[in-house]
């Protein structure tokens, strides 16, 4: 009986040190987890002129927590420069939503954002934001010459064939012809919106002569499941509008100094009556179109630089937070009545080069 007596005492003794060892090991996730560093990584939209009032921001990172608060400082300063947050809104441990004030005054600027947990950690992204001065003409739009890349059609010797194809390997949105897209001129709309206080860059081609190449060949195998158009596979000259979020700010965006880069969105849309529809292909990771899935789609880079004296942004994307690919999503819309709803089209490689310049 002793040693049967001997190996229960020894069994249990195993299983208390068992669950000791798990209870430890729990105990020093939790330590870990709330050890975990606050970083404050991105916002969204990154920049707001002077005057601008109620603007959410969405802010990315890791590590907040409900009851987290955000505040916006001049960068190495502890000074708000003139940025008043409202309200900060927890939506998960990767993001929050700051709503804020810029006064009129407000500092021109780049600006940290600090984020502090209720349980006191804290953390803080170095130039994520910027105020950009207030325009003092809000009465004109700024019309533009626009283009994309034109690919010389190849002849027939190999030299100009390997150069076509290398060309439109890097370019899926094109010119249908080697000139500007001009305001103004051949029925095209190209401006900077300054009256409405967007600062977007816009294109629209829906009432020109003219058309653009799009170029969708190359499907996202993941998303051939997609209802994707059957059209994609070879080039479209087509009419499409686009529209570049904020594009003119990037003039300001570095303290007035150049060349500056700012990273923002870019969406599109064409009308297609051979389908009865309206596609909407962009380059937007939030947007509210079915266009993120399987991957995120890439964001886009809007440099800004004076070049012999000339204005010039060039918009091209980056490449995207899955797979490091350049990709735009699109979408679709049916027409006719009740039809509001839209439907994944497919996700495509989509790299371009947009030059922007005042007329």
């Amino acid at each position: 009986m002793i040693p049967q007596m001997t190996l229960r005492r020894t069994a249990a003794t195993f299983l208390i040190l068992m669950a000791l060892g798990f209870l430890l090991a729990d105990l020093r996730g939790l330590v870990v987890e709330a050890q975990a560093p606050v970083q404050v990584a991105a916002a969204d939209p990154p920049v707001a002129v002077q005057g601008t009032v109620n603007l959410n921001v969405k802010i990315t990172g890791k590590g907040f927590k409900k009851g987290a608060a955000a505040k916006f400082l001049v960068t190495g300063t502890t000074d708000t420069g003139g940025i008043t947050v409202n309200s900060t809104s927890f939506v998960s441990a990767g993001e929050l939503t700051a709503n804020i004030d810029v006064t009129d005054t407000a500092a021109i600027a780049n600006f940290d954002i600090a984020v502090l947990n209720a349980d006191g950690r804290g953390g803080k992204g170095t130039e994520l934001f910027a105020v950009t001065a207030k325009g003092a003409n809000k009465t004109t739009d700024i019309g533009l010459n626009v283009r994309f890349v034109y690919c010389t059609p190849p002849g027939s010797d190999s030299a100009s064939q390997a150069a076509y194809a290398a060309c439109v390997q890097q370019n899926r949105v094109r010119n249908d012809v080697d000139r500007d897209y001009a305001n103004g001129s051949e029925g095209v709309g190209a401006v900077f919106n300054i009256v409405s206080g967007s600062n977007d860059l816009t294109i629209n081609l829906n009432t020109s002569t003219r058309r653009l190449i799009l170029d969708l060949y190359d499907l996202i195998p993941a998303s051939s499941g997609q209802m994707f158009p059957s059209w994609h596979t070879t080039p479209q000259y087509a009419k499409w509008f686009f529209n570049v979020q904020q594009a003119y700010l990037a003039k300001t965006f570095c303290g007035g100094g150049h060349p500056c880069d700012m990273i923002s969105d870019m969406t599109s849309s064409c009308d297609v009556s051979v389908d009865n529809a309206t596609y909407y292909l962009q380059w937007k990771p939030d947007s509210i179109k079915p266009v993120n899935s399987p991957e995120t789609t890439s964001r886009v880079n809007v440099h800004y630089d004076v070049i012999n004296g000339v204005e010039v942004w060039t918009v091209t994307p980056l490449p995207n937070a899955t797979s490091q690919r350049i990709v735009a999503g699109l979408a679709r819309q049916l027409n006719g009545k009740g039809k509001t709803m839209s439907e994944p089209a497919g996700q495509y490689l989509a790299p371009f080069t947009l030059t922007a310049s005042p007329r």
